[in-house]
């Protein structure tokens, strides 16, 4: 009977230590930039999408996920050519840039918060008056002035860009609130213009409606006459 002949024996490859903790250090640096490229380009995302530009916020991060390798090489990283490897530092990318977005789009980093009154006026005389207030956004005009109708700016101030929808009033002896159709929004310095008919000695309840930022609103102001 012939003699088996021996098997080889397996030999386990030496340990190059040099090389494996050059692998590690080259990992590690891929994943604090990728990190990094998902942190700032997330909190551009949001800021974006809060002046209007979704989709140019999107776009960006989808160029930067299809040439995540090139940056990675440009900023002299090697990086790892499995499959594998790629879907993982996409991967990674990705939810970074979406925690980021998520996160600078609510609370405490950004509150979209309703537009502040700074300055209310009237035109009376061929003059424009700046009105007195008697309390948060409540004006007062001088109280010799007769009954008839008035035009009435508000200076309107807010981070971002917003408009006013609409604006509504009623008086105090009134429980109905009217829209005043000629009440005209100038994005371009964010004033409101606008007229109403006003009697002697009473008090009119506002209410400015907003929008802006995937938020709306309402401002309530009074002015006495």
């Amino acid at each position: 009977m012939a003699k088996p002949k021996d098997e080889p024996v397996f030999e386990v490859p030496e340990f190059d230590e040099t090389d494996y903790i050059r692998k590690e250090r080259e990992r590690a640096k891929a994943i604090i930039l990728i990190f990094i490229m998902g942190l700032l380009t997330g909190l551009l995302a949001g800021y974006l999408q809060l002046l209007g530009y979704t989709y140019l916020s999107v776009l960006i991060m989808i160029v930067v996920l299809v040439f995540l390798g090139k940056i990675l090489r440009f900023l002299k990283v090697k990086v790892s050519e499995r499959n594998s490897h790629k879907f993982l530092n996409g991967a990674m990318y990705v939810l970074t840039w979406m925690l980021f977005w998520i996160v600078f789009l609510n609370p405490p980093l950004h509150v979209v918060s309703a537009p502040q009154i700074s300055q209310a006026d009237m035109h009376y005389d061929g003059k424009l008056v700046q009105l007195s207030t008697s309390g948060v956004n409540s004006f007062v005009t001088s109280s010799s002035l007769p009954a008839g109708t008035y035009s009435y700016q508000l200076n309107l101030t807010s981070r971002y860009n917003f408009t006013v929808t609409s604006l509504d009033y009623r008086a105090s002896s009134s429980t109905t609130y009217s829209t005043l159709s000629d009440a005209h929004f100038f994005s371009s310095n964010d004033t409101l213009i606008f007229s109403f008919s006003s009697s002697v000695d009473n008090e009119y309840y506002f209410h400015m409606n907003w929008s802006g930022h995937n938020r709306s609103g309402t401002v309530d102001f009074t002015i006495s006459t």
